[in-house]
């Protein structure tokens, strides 16, 4: 680019699993898993995110600044209940 602008762009990839097990045993309740992360985690979370950015930034005089961005995100969890085996 040039002194008077500037260039940038950013991704990103997550990929992470929770999991925990009802506090009241086959009548499930709030679970004991995901840490300070996702409190009272009853099931299995799986979630795979993407973020991108990109955007630039042109000084036009000393008192002018013109600024672009461009950002998207997929948030893409994949949850399931535990299952109950009732007597």
């Amino acid at each position: 680019m040039t002194s008077s602008m500037n260039l940038f762009g950013r991704f990103s990839l997550d990929y992470f699993k929770l999991s925990g097990k009802g506090l009241l045993g086959q009548m499930q309740g709030p679970g004991d898993g995901g840490g300070d992360s996702a409190p009272g985690l009853a099931g299995s979370s799986i979630v795979h995110n993407y973020s991108l950015s990109a955007g630039v930034t042109k000084t036009i005089s000393s008192s002018l600044l013109t600024d672009v961005r461009f950002g998207w995100f997929k948030y893409n969890p994949v949850t399931q209940k535990p299952t109950v085996a009732l007597p």
